[in-house]
């Protein structure tokens, strides 16, 4: 859902800016999670995957069953896009636009700048979902899509001039799997994977006490 209706408004499909395209796609992720939230928690991205394995919520196992979910769900996404999209949009013959909805590096920007553009963004978006998970707040639910809709919107359309607004390895590879269009793609998966393990290991040092963890390791 994230890929198919998130890249949908990008483009040449529809005529929206910067804005709207960043504004689609944190509302899409809010809908994803009112929508499959409450049975799955709806990660959509691996890097927040493994800030719940950090925080001790996912196992190792079951959270790479989620990463290879995210992955496959981005690939079905935007392929059902190519396929009932435009017909210049198809991958079948002559594409008439290149690379569209691949997130490209700002060739002018460097490789560990866009590094740590997508690390910094993720990290932001990973430590408010520690602040959810958190022990503290597990019952206060009511407004997470609210939160991951602004908190995704203000991200991504931070980051679009630079790297293309990822904050998600799976959002990124989708696209690229049926463009072939690989180059610099390792930026956004170590950019948003260092980013979310580095915020997650933050928050535990910062915001949990001992006393937290106890509470935690309890449940």
């Amino acid at each position: 859902m994230l890929v198919f209706w998130g890249c949908a408004c990008m483009g040449e499909i529809n005529e929206g800016g910067q804005t709207i395209r960043a504004l689609m796609f944190g509302i899409i992720f809010g809908l994803c999670i009112q929508i499959f939230g409450l049975d799955t928690t709806c990660h959509l991205n691996p890097a927040i995957t493994l800030t719940y394995i950090i925080f001790g919520d996912v196992s190792l196992v079951l959270g790479l069953f989620y990463m290879l979910s995210q992955v496959l769900g981005a690939i079905i996404g935007y392929a059902l896009l190519e396929l009932i999209g435009p017909e210049e949009l198809s991958f079948f013959g002559l594409m008439k636009i290149e690379s569209f909805c691949v997130t490209l590096l700002r060739r002018n920007v460097g490789l560990l700048r866009c590094m740590t553009w997508e690390a910094l963004a993720t990290g932001a978006l990973c430590l408010m979902v520690c602040s959810i998970i958190d022990f503290k707040n597990r019952d206060r639910v009511e407004s997470i899509p609210i939160k991951f809709t602004l908190c995704v919107f203000a991200m991504v359309y931070v980051c679009m001039p630079y790297t293309g607004g990822s904050i998600n390895p799976a959002r990124s590879f989708g696209p690229a799997v049926w463009h072939h269009d690989f180059s610099d793609h390792w930026v956004h998966w170590f950019g948003p994977l260092l980013g979310s393990g580095f915020a997650t290991v933050l928050y535990h040092l910062v915001f949990l006490s001992k006393e937290d963890a106890d509470a935690k390791a309890a449940v």
